[in-house]
């Protein structure tokens, strides 16, 4: 198993699964090339196996403004931190799916929301020492009537609160860290250069 960086070689030795129930976590022994040449002494490493996810921002070019959910979250809750936290669209890929409909399907499901342009922004890792899940993130051009909450959505145990906020109020708000949700700051960033030219 390689990267694609010339000379940057892995060696996995073992592999196999420690824990399966409602996420994977993979156990194995590997070693790999080292900066100063030769390999590495075998080491022992843990990855939770999460797959793919989308996360979306939905933005209204004319109006300007952004549309964040807030739902309730257990482990933030657990250790001290915001339960209910105030994000963009995201959710898991489904076997097969192409990321572009998942995308569609999960601002459909959380937002309400249907986009006339999705536009593909990054692709990221959001905790490459331990996790091995893809995080595929995608701006969508969307209409939305005017700022203010937008009819609550409720899919099994979700009960999201939908928000179309003024995105100056929302790029202000990750800059300066209201914003914790990690995956969503990304592509915010992104919208504070990008917004100019969206506008056009």
């Amino acid at each position: 198993m390689t990267d694609e960086t010339p000379f940057r070689h892995v060696e996995v030795l073992e592999r196999n699964t420690a824990y399966q129930g409602y996420i994977r976590v993979e156990q194995m022994t590997l070693r790999h090339s080292l900066s100063t040449g030769g390999m590495s002494q075998p080491m022992r490493r843990e990855a939770v196996r999460l797959g793919r996810s989308v996360v979306v921002l939905p933005y209204d070019p004319v109006r300007d403004l952004v549309v964040m959910i807030e739902e309730f979250r257990a482990p933030p809750f657990v250790v001290g931190g915001p339960g209910w936290m105030r994000q963009l669209p995201a959710g898991a890929v489904e076997a097969g799916e192409e990321m572009a409909h998942a995308a569609m399907r999960e601002l459909h499901e959380e937002a309400g929301l249907d986009a006339r342009e999705m536009i593909p922004i990054a692709q990221i890792f959001e905790s490459p020492g331990i996790l091995d899940l893809c995080c595929h993130v995608f701006c969508a051009l969307v209409e939305v009537a005017a700022p203010g909450p937008l009819p609550t959505r409720g899919i099994d145990e979700e009960d999201i609160t939908v928000l179309a906020l003024p995105a100056e109020q929302v790029i202000a708000d990750a800059l300066e860290g209201r914003i914790q949700h990690g995956p969503s700051l990304a592509p915010l960033l992104w919208l504070a250069i990008k917004r100019p030219s969206l506008r056009k």
